[in-house]
């Protein structure tokens, strides 16, 4: 612990791709990341073509799926583009991924039963991992028979992109256990968050797999009130309605500053940051995050090291 990373979406429908990205970059921030949806009712980019759109407007910060919903596509053309926005991006590529469920109608109009999203995950899983891997594959699945396949070229990263899991429950965490580089999980307390961590350690152990090899990330929603200010009764995500003002980090900065502290204190080296409330003040958050509460966060984690 101690060097901190942060990662700034980019992919909501209010956001201008060709103007944030390079932005976050010139901030300073390590990563840019993007969420996956059909549809939710609000404007959302898609995730695999605003990935390859960061790629090239990009030079130096992570591109990051956060997170593709795997089951929703067939793997083999996902695995084909995830390559292609690794090679675009030099290696910079980190696919999170999830199952999602939230929104029943994106999957069903998708052709995929919303029941089925576990098992699909499973199975597209070894797909993906394979293909990067191997020649003339031959799999005998459930959802995704096939044969002799031999996906060229291969990802810059050796032996693939690496791999994040979105989720909180026990099958995320089994799936970090098995396959990733990384646990992503987003609404937890930072009590959960530790929670989730010793049962991930647990899993990797058994597995004779380092915890230490996974990143420890986490995805945060902010509104810096005493910078954009914040309406809850006008963002249509009304997300402390929701889900309950204890998951999101809404109020003054420094009261967000020490809400953020309390993540480093379990663990969190990795955040992926998205903004509550009004898309058109993105930029503003974006710029004092990274002068007033990012400086302050990593001196923080410095000095817990070093102690």
């Amino acid at each position: 612990m101690g060097h901190i990373k942060f990662a700034i979406s980019f992919g909501g429908g209010g956001y201008d791709i060709r103007k944030s990205a390079p932005l976050v970059e010139e901030l300073g921030y390590e990563g840019l990341w993007t969420g996956d949806h059909v549809m939710t009712g609000r404007p959302i980019g898609d995730c695999l073509t605003q990935l390859a759109a960061a790629a090239v407007l990009t030079c130096q910060v992570d591109i990051i799926a956060g997170v593709l919903l795997l089951p929703l596509r067939h793997p083999i053309p996902v695995a084909k583009s995830l390559t292609n926005i690794d090679r675009l991006s030099a290696g910079r590529l980190i696919v999170g991924m999830g199952v999602g469920g939230e929104y029943p109608n994106e999957w069903q109009a998708s052709g995929v039963p919303p029941e089925e999203r576990g098992p699909r995950m499973d199975e597209a899983l070894e797909v993906l991992t394979r293909v990067w891997t191997e020649e003339s594959v031959a799999h005998e699945g459930d959802y995704y028979p096939f044969r002799d396949v031999t996906l060229l070229p291969r990802p810059v990263q050796d032996p693939h992109p690496r791999l994040w899991f979105g989720g909180r429950g026990p099958a995320s965490r089994r799936r970090t256990a098995t396959y990733g580089g990384g646990w992503f999980p987003y609404l937890l307390t930072p009590e959960h968050y530790a929670q989730g961590m010793a049962d991930l350690e647990r899993e990797m152990e058994k597995r004779s797999r380092d915890p230490g090899a996974i990143t420890r990330a986490f995805l945060v929603f902010v509104g810096m009130t005493d910078v954009v200010g914040y309406d809850e009764s006008k963002d249509p995500t009304n997300p402390t309605a929701k889900k309950g003002s204890k998951y999101y980090l809404i109020g003054p900065t420094e009261q967000c500053i020490e809400r953020l502290k309390a993540y480093i204190d379990v663990g969190v080296e990795y955040f992926a940051i998205a903004w509550v409330g009004d898309p058109s003040q993105a930029e503003a958050s974006t710029r004092h995050f990274a002068k007033e509460v990012a400086p302050e966060i990593k001196r923080y984690a410095e000095s817990r090291a070093n102690s």
